[in-house]
This record gives structure tokens, C-alpha cells and sequence, in this order.
């Protein structure tokens, strides 16, 4: 699962599934997969995922990506991009940083700098190369100037590490303790929407609860939620689906986030065996992707033969699957 969708997103999600813990009340029992320095990393470099988990849960940036990994609105409401596609405005909502302090363009501008220029020199510094200028203008509007257009800026944007913290606390949605003891690493308690500068909700109280966030192995987490112990694991790779077949668990149970070819080859040297074009073909054509996807017993996934997803911006969808006339054993 190489892209984590935010923490918050995830568990509002799980919050609506009938789970298998042990506990009908009290916190969430989250495991997440990785080591507990997670909880220590800093942003001179980019986060790991088990880091962004926990960044995008108790910081949020001007947007954030909701669990289909779509950009939403967090710090701020709304915003407008110029014709030219070199300035980006926005609005921010109506609220306060952790301390009570009213958010202005002002604030938000200075916490954004900051967050850039943490990021200086790193893959994602470099993705966001382009950003010229960011300026407050009147009351909760900011503007971010770009040298060139960037058609993915409000992607880059919801990561977690442009999360923008107050006087180094997150902004929320979620507030983070540090815990004692292996099995309280951190707990994670809901902020009331009035005090993101959101409309109440009548009954919010009854309807969330806390998050007792354990992290810890691959294996061990999986194991735990088999036994009952932990309500949902989130993180792993691909390579760690395998624990899923040897633990047992039920099909559906594991939930993949949306992402456009999990599989696939990469090339690491431009010539031997691979480097013609008619080998690469065979062993294409080799692949039987219904049984190798069948192993994982993960339902939702499509085996597809084309090299260029038909879901993938500007794809014209005129090249259907390749060898649809051989099954796989004129294949072979």
C-alpha cells in the first residue's frame, strides 16, 4: 500500500465498521505499523509513513486529503487558482490556533514559510521549487506566487509535512499524548469542531471517541488484531500482504488505499535480458494475474494487462487489454 491516507480520515472511516476488538467501549485500539521513533522524527527530512500518519492527524495544512485521497479543504474553506495558473489563493476558515490566537493570513503565511523552509534541500523541497512568494493579504487571505504554473501544488500541499503548526503545536484535528508503557505509545483525543472554528454538532461528544495508537512490527500488529486486540492496523507495503494470508483473515477485511498500479516491474539497467523489447513481452505475457492477485485475498483488486492505466489523466482509453483472444495457456 505505498500511499497512507491521513490517520483522521482512515479511523472516521473505521469508526463506521463494526470491529473485532475486545472492548465495546473506551478508546480505539489503533496499531500502526513501524518503529516508536516515529513520534520523534523531525522535518528535516521527509517524514516516513508512520510519521505522516501521525503529522496529518494532529496538524493540518491549508488542505488535506480526504480517505479517497482527494484534496479537501482544512485550514482553509476555499480557494481560487488565476488563469495563468501562477498564484493561488485562500481563504482561511474561522478559527484559532491551539493557544486561543485568532488565524490570519499573517499567522498562516509566517507557519507556511516555515514549513517550506524546513523542507529545503528534500525530494518534496525540490517538488515545490517553484513557489516564489507567499503573502498575506486583507484579514484570512493568503496568496502563494509561483514562478511556473504547478498543476499538482494543492497535492503537494496536503502533505503532512505542510502540516502548520502554532508555536509548535498541531493544529488538529486530533490533539497527541505522549504515553508510558508499550501499550499507551501516544493517545489521540477528537478536537470539538467549535474549536476548529467549524459549526458544533449536536451529539459530537457521543460519537467519537479516543485513540489508544500502539506502534509496532508488521507481524505483531496483524497478530494482534487477530486476536482481538487491536481494532485497525494501518500502514504496511506491499510486502508485508503476505502476513494477511498467513494470519487468516477474512477477504474484505483489509481495505487498500485507492492507488493506480500497486504492481509492477521496475527497470534498473538499460540493457541485458530485459532490454529487448520482445523478452519484456514474454514475460508479460507469462504473468497469470488472476492467480497472482488471487493469493493476496484482497477483494476489490482488477488484474489489468494494459502498461497505461485507462483511470490515468489525459489517458484516451482507445488501447484496450492486451491478448484479450489468448487465455493464459496460449499465452504460455
Amino acid at each position: 500500500m505505498p500511499r497512507f491516507k491521513p490517520l483522521a480520515a482512515a479511523i472516521l472511516a473505521v469508526m463506521t465498521l463494526s470491529g473485532c476488538s475486545k472492548r465495546d467501549d473506551g478508546p480505539l485500539q489503533v496499531s500502526l505499523i513501524g518503529s516508536p521513533e516515529v513520534l520523534d522524527q523531525k522535518q528535516a527530512v521527509r517524514l516516513s509513513p508512520p510519521a505522516q500518519l501521525m503529522r496529518a492527524a494532529t496538524s493540518e495544512g491549508l488542505v488535506g486529503l480526504d480517505a479517497e485521497g482527494r484534496v479537501v479543504a482544512a485550514l482553509a474553506d476555499t480557494w481560487i487558482v488565476t488563469e495563468d495558473g501562477q498564484s493561488y489563493i485562500f481563504r482561511l476558515r474561522n478559527g484559532t490556533w491551539p493557544d486561543g490566537t485568532t488565524i490570519t493570513g499573517e499567522s498562516a503565511a509566517t507557519a507556511l514559510r516555515r514549513a517550506l523552509a524546513a523542507l529545503r534541500g528534500t525530494a518534496l523541497g525540490l517538488d515545490l521549487g517553484p513557489v516564489d512568494e507567499v503573502r498575506a493579504m486583507a484579514g484570512r487571505v493568503i496568496e502563494i506566487r509561483l514562478s511556473s504554473a504547478m498543476p499538482d501544488l494543492l497535492t503537494l500541499l496536503a502533505q503532512p509535512e505542510l502540516g502548520l503548526p502554532y508555536k509548535n503545536r498541531g493544529t488538529g484535528p486530533l490533539t497527541l499524548e505522549r504515553g508510558e508503557g508499550a501499550d499507551a505509545l501516544a493517545t489521540l483525543d477528537p478536537i470539538p469542531p467549535e474549536k476548529l472554528g467549524l459549526p458544533a454538532q449536536e451529539g459530537w461528544q457521543r460519537r467519537v471517541r479516543s485513540l489508544r495508537v500502539r506502534i509496532e512490527p508488521a507481524a505483531r500488529a496483524v497478530r494482534r488484531f487477530d486476536e482481538g486486540y487491536a481494532d485497525v492496523v494501518l500502514g504496511g507495503t506491499a510486502d508485508t500482504l503476505p502476513l494477511v494470508k498467513t494470519a487468516g483473515l477474512s477477504r474484505g477485511t483489509v481495505r487498500l488505499d485507492p492507488v493506480i498500479g500497486l504492481f509492477g516491474l521496475a527497470f534498473t539497467r538499460a540493457d541485458g535480458f530485459l532490454a529487448d523489447s520482445a523478452n519484456r513481452e514474454a514475460i508479460a505475457m507469462a504473468i497469470d494475474r488472476e492467480t497472482l492477485l488471487g493469493e493476496f485475498n484482497v477483494a476489490g483488486w482488477e488484474p489489468t494487462t494494459r502498461i497505461v492505466s485507462p483511470d490515468v489523466e489525459d489517458d484516451l482509453g482507445t488501447i484496450g487489454e492486451r491478448w484479450g483472444e489468448l487465455d493464459i495457456a496460449a499465452r504460455h
